[in-house]
């Protein structure tokens, strides 16, 4: 089989997760929840901590909120920041890197 170049081809991840009736972020459980799928509590409250995608996004949320690069810090500067900051931050890291 011959090898196809997709340098050029723009990375779209177009699928959805549901919107929670309630924004509240109680504490780094419910917040790691978000970034799941798995019911499994483990998942959810260890697990997810652990994956590539949430390290990563724990170090540009912090570089954004100009906090330290801990679950505790960037959630910390959520709850503080929860209205039109959390969404330009969310808005800056998705389509800053072109997702």
């Amino acid at each position: 089989m011959a090898h196809i170049d997709l340098s050029n081809v723009p990375l779209a991840d177009n699928h959805c997760h549901g919107i929670y009736q309630t924004q509240a972020l109680a504490d780094l459980t419910t917040w790691r929840r978000l970034f799941t799928e798995s019911f499994d509590p483990a998942m959810q409250s260890t697990h997810v901590a652990t994956t590539l995608f949430y390290r990563r996004l724990i170090r540009e949320m912090a570089a954004f909120f100009e906090c330290e690069p801990t679950e505790e810090a960037v959630l910390a500067c959520c709850r503080m920041r929860r209205s039109v900051i959390w969404q330009t931050a969310v808005w800056r890291l998705c389509y800053g890197w072109s997702f």
